[in-house]
């Protein structure tokens, strides 16, 4: 497995950096994103265990931290996707 590969975070954050651009040249229909991987441990400061492994908690305090730091991570770089403007064009009136 490359370095590519083990950070998810940074996978996420590639995938939803492109939506936009996708949007915005109108070069889809439908846009999927599958964002998980249930054997790497994220490249997340404070997280040792891998998604799959954490979302089973049992109620464990240590892994639902974890969890929540995962979440807030991957919440907020789809906050930061859904908040880009899209370009204008030549052809399309301003809002």
């Amino acid at each position: 497995m490359g370095v590519w590969y083990t950070d998810l975070i940074g996978r996420t954050k590639s995938l939803l950096d492109m939506i936009p651009l996708i949007v915005q040249t109108d070069s889809w229909s439908v846009i999927s994103v599958m964002a998980q991987d249930h054997y790497v441990v994220p490249k997340v400061e404070g997280v040792t265990g891998n998604h799959h492994n954490l979302s089973h908690h049992g109620q464990d305090p240590s892994k639902i931290s974890q969890l929540e730091k995962i979440s807030a991570i991957s919440m907020s770089d789809c906050c930061k996707m859904l908040e880009l403007k899209p370009m204008r064009s030549a052809k399309a009136p301003a809002c």
